[in-house]
């Protein structure tokens, strides 16, 4: 975090602290409302633009057309069921929607996407990897720790799957 947003949260929070002082002043509401009323906004505040960035950031992968054919051609020899199955495990993961699964390219990497949902690398996620890895060794035994990198694409991951 830099200064900048330290600051400015700092700032931020002496404003809803005066606010909530000025409420308890004038109204006479209870400590108990303006604390729940402060926490509510505060999360409000937070909360809204970095869904609104997230959503901007997967518009680019939902404005695609059905990627299918580019599966194909990438792996002629994999059923579409195969491939099917492959992409809802990753949607799954990531907790997409399945009607999304085609939406995803063999070339699209997997941190990009990660990376792209959580840029503040301080925000928590929701295990997305780690779900990812897991579904991977229950449905087709392999360890992705084994092969994992940085730059791993999706189509590199079927391919490691049909290996198995």
């Amino acid at each position: 975090m830099s200064l900048r947003n330290i600051t400015l949260g700092l700032f931020f929070a002496m404003g809803i602290l005066a606010g909530g002082l000025a409420v308890w002043w004038r109204w006479s509401f209870s400590p108990q409302w303006i604390l729940l009323g402060i926490a509510i906004l505060g999360g409000l505040a937070i909360s809204i633009p970095e869904e609104r960035r997230r959503h901007l950031f997967l518009q680019r992968f939902w404005r695609r057309t059905c990627s299918g054919i580019r599966w194909r051609r990438g792996f002629p020899d994999a059923t579409a069921y195969q491939i099917r199955e492959f992409l809802d495990l990753f949607v799954a993961a990531f907790a997409f929607p399945k009607k999304r699964r085609l939406s995803f390219m063999p070339d699209d990497k997997v941190m990009e996407i990660y990376r792209g949902l959580y840029p503040d690398k301080l925000m928590p996620d929701c295990l997305e990897l780690e779900t990812l890895a897991s579904r991977l060794r229950e449905r087709y035994g392999i360890d992705a720790n084994a092969f994992w990198r940085e730059d791993i694409t999706l189509g590199e991951l079927f391919t490691h799957t049909r290996m198995a």
